[in-house]
């Protein structure tokens, strides 16, 4: 997603230099604007600072921040933090009224934490309101009683039920924690994909989370032109209960699949996987890419995340 400039803003806090702009007189740029922060990796909710660094005697100063709170601001020292998980630009203005010269560094702040939470609470637009999903739905949903028997706190994917969520945040990072509950109706399930962030073997990136011969698998890749994986669960997962999955992709190339708050298996690479983008939907109930079979089963609360969820988290997540 790339900064937007916001006009008004601008022509409200710096009117002589707009002034001077429309009169035509401005010289050869006399301050150059620059900046840096103290940190470029940040929980949701942590707080950055942000400093002037310009050259020149810049008396005006207009920071952007993307999806920030504050999101405009004028200070020359400003602290901002972000609510929601993702990757961020930084737009930074300044003038000494004679020039002018703005300075974008697009993708200045990565913000970790939840990038989509799906509750599946009964009605499917309420998640994508919170997330700002584009998302399409192939055949109706039914929701079903959950883990804890509530009615309508689950969906029903029934063979050709697909959920495709398109997040209007790419997801950039290198590391990622999926976390789903899930129900499958199938004994000795083959091969179905739960959900997957993929583009395919061209694109060298992405995950997957699905069930081969009935248990737990996570693979994907990282950037380093291999396919990665977790290796299967111990645990058979498709006995018709409900199961706790996490799969989790660390910086440095670790692959795990946990079931029911375990880590079953790991497969370590000792890569360091750099910063990626990823630009593709996320499928729900199907795969675009792996020639697997509809899932047909309960799935319920699915969770990205752009962070390696520790042991206490994953613990939280499947006691309650």
């Amino acid at each position: 997603m790339r900064f937007r400039f916001l006009c008004s803003s601008i022509l409200f806090l710096l009117p002589n230099l707009f002034d001077t702009i429309n009169t035509g007189t401005i010289q050869d740029k006399r301050v150059i604007a620059n900046f840096n922060s103290d940190k470029q990796v940040v929980y949701s909710g942590e707080l950055i600072t942000f400093f002037d660094k310009s050259e020149g005697e810049p008396s005006e100063h207009v920071w952007h921040f993307e999806k920030g709170i504050p999101s405009v601001t004028v200070e020359t020292q400003p602290k901002v933090f972000y609510a929601k998980a993702g990757i961020y630009d930084v737009k930074y203005v300044v003038s000494d009224g004679l020039s002018f010269d703005t300075n974008i560094k697009n993708d200045h702040v990565l913000v970790k934490g939840t990038v989509m939470d799906m509750k599946f609470n009964g009605y499917l637009f309420d998640d994508i309101l919170s997330h700002d999903l584009d998302c399409s739905v192939k055949l109706p949903l039914t929701y079903v009683r959950d883990r804890k028997e509530l009615p309508a706190k689950a969906i029903q994917f029934h063979k050709g039920t697909k959920i495709i969520a398109l997040p209007t945040l790419d997801y950039l990072g290198n590391e990622v924690t999926v976390s789903v509950w899930v129900k499958s109706d199938r004994m000795g399930t083959i091969n179905t994909t739960l959900v997957e962030k993929y583009g395919g073997r061209e694109s060298d990136l992405g995950f997957s989370l699905s069930i081969i011969d009935g248990r737990a698998h996570f693979q994907g890749r990282d950037g380093s032109n291999f396919l990665r994986d977790s290796g299967l669960s111990k645990t058979a997962i498709d006995d018709g209960q409900w199961h706790h999955l996490v799969g989790i992709m660390t910086n440095q190339s670790r692959w795990q699949i946990w079931v029911d708050g375990i880590m079953e298996s790991e497969q370590i690479n000792k890569y360091d996987i750099p910063f990626i983008n990823n630009r593709f939907p996320v499928t729900i109930g199907y795969s675009d890419h792996n020639n697997s079979d509809d899932f047909e089963g309960q799935l319920d609360d699915l969770k990205i995340f752009n962070m390696n969820l520790g042991l206490t988290a994953i613990t939280e997540l499947y006691t309650h």
